[in-house]
């Protein structure tokens, strides 16, 4: 099942299709959601690229995780300034960290701080740390 286009939801605040087994692009009307403040389309099968028109000012949680986007990170979700959580783990996303990411200074520990300055980093992993197995 595809995400549906939303065109005439303008007070929408909250929005979550997570863990439904969406298929196919993220719609870009979702930019058209200028009041939504939660975003969340987890675990879905959702594929594509980030769409460029996720320019929500009152988002503060982003996740799409777990999903099978790909491309790179837009960078117009550097102006998402208000953003505190997001979240695009788990998915086929390449290319640069965008440096506009470094606008969005509410982020909550998803992000080290110095990631902010890495301007030219091009790839990056960031694996937990496992427990050292002692006999």
């Amino acid at each position: 099942m595809d995400i549906p286009t939303f065109i005439d939801l303008p007070n929408l605040v909250y929005l979550s299709f997570s863990r439904n087994a969406l298929s196919g692009p993220i719609p870009p009307s979702i930019g058209t959601l200028t009041k939504l403040v939660v975003l969340d389309l987890s675990f879905n099968g959702l594929n594509g690229s980030i769409p460029t028109s996720i320019d929500v000012p009152n988002l503060v949680y982003l996740n799409f995780s777990r999903n099978a986007l790909s491309g790179p990170i837009p960078s117009s979700i550097g102006a998402l300034t208000k953003i505190m959580v997001l979240d695009l783990s788990f998915n086929g996303l390449n290319g640069s960290i965008p440096t506009s990411l470094g606008n969005c200074t509410k982020l909550n520990s998803t992000m080290p701080s110095t990631l902010r300055t890495l301007g030219n980093l091009m790839n990056l992993s960031i694996l937990q740390t496992c427990p050292i197995l002692t006999i």
